[in-house]
């Protein structure tokens, strides 16, 4: 799940879908471009993009077999970054969801 959410992480930050570790001092972006302004509710605007990123790259069949798999993920991320984020800067050696590069 990590490595799924780092590069959706790295979707929502760059456009782009790789699993380039965020770094640290993103998080806080990343958390923006993620969620929306209701604790612990990823954007429908995220959503759409991690949907159109796998229907470019996935067949129906293989984005319904993937789909709890994704769900449990992005549910992973949901609780990680609910109540993180604000004014404060996020503490990347307290996250678990997603690679990240520190220094």
């Amino acid at each position: 799940s990590q490595l799924v959410l780092t590069g959706l992480a790295r979707l929502a930050l760059d456009n782009r879908l790789t699993i380039d570790p965020i770094e640290g001092s993103r998080l806080t972006a990343m958390r923006a471009a993620m969620m929306t302004g209701q604790p612990g509710v990823l954007s429908d605007e995220f959503r759409f993009r991690i949907n159109q990123a796998l229907a470019e790259r996935m067949d129906d069949t293989a984005r319904k077999r993937t789909a709890a798999f994704l769900n449990s993920c992005l549910n992973l991320l949901e609780e990680e970054f609910a109540n993180l984020g604000g004014e404060r800067e996020i503490d990347p050696r307290f996250i678990e969801s997603v690679l990240v590069r520190i220094g």
